[in-house]
């Protein structure tokens, strides 16, 4: 089902992390210590892709000011 939505999901675009992608990833590590490697990739790649927010779970991920974090459980009330 998940790949499924991978391979075909609408308004989803896979990118490759690109060398720009994963040294912004890392910059981001570096500015916020706390901050898990794959979530520094994953947010690195939306602000290199132009996007306008980054949705997650992961409340702790409002603290990144580089893009706007929207948490899930913030709009399910």
């Amino acid at each position: 089902m998940f790949l499924d939505f991978l391979s075909h999901g609408r308004n989803l675009i896979l990118i490759e992390i690109s060398e720009v992608i994963a040294e912004r990833g890392g910059r981001l590590r570096g500015k916020y210590d706390w901050l898990k490697t794959m979530d520094a990739i994953q947010i690195a790649a939306a602000i290199v892709a132009g996007a306008d927010a980054f949705l997650t779970n992961d409340k702790d991920l409002k603290k990144i000011k580089d893009i706007k974090i929207l948490v899930l459980e913030d709009y399910s009330k």
